[in-house]
């Protein structure tokens, strides 16, 4: 009898963070996007801004970001309905590699 292997698209990592985010951290993106500040955060949470660190190192994890600018325009995007692919927002806040000129002559 032969084994049937269904190949099964692996499901991005934000798209898995976004399903396990907390109503906490969920409060925290949105705080974010909104340009307050981890004592800001804090104060509006009723939280320490220990807590607010940690619940911005679990959605960084989660989405598989490492900026709060990352974060915030991923959250943006999402609300506006457009894109919600963090490599789309990473294309924005990631400069480009600089190319030395030692190297842009051995190119050519």
């Amino acid at each position: 009898m032969r084994a049937f292997h269904q190949k099964i698209k692996p499901i991005p990592k934000y798209e898995c963070g976004v399903l396990s985010l907390t109503r906490r951290e969920k409060e925290t993106v949105i705080s974010v996007s909104d340009g307050f500040t981890n004592k800001e955060i804090g104060v509006k949470m009723n939280i320490t801004r220990e807590a607010v660190k940690n619940h911005l190192r679990k959605i960084f994890d989660k989405l598989g970001l490492d900026k709060r600018l990352e974060l915030a325009l991923w959250y943006v995007s999402r609300e506006l309905g457009e894109v919600q692919d963090p490599e789309f927002v990473l294309a924005f806040t990631t400069p480009p590699n600089p190319v030395s000129p030692s190297m842009e002559k051995q190119a050519v």
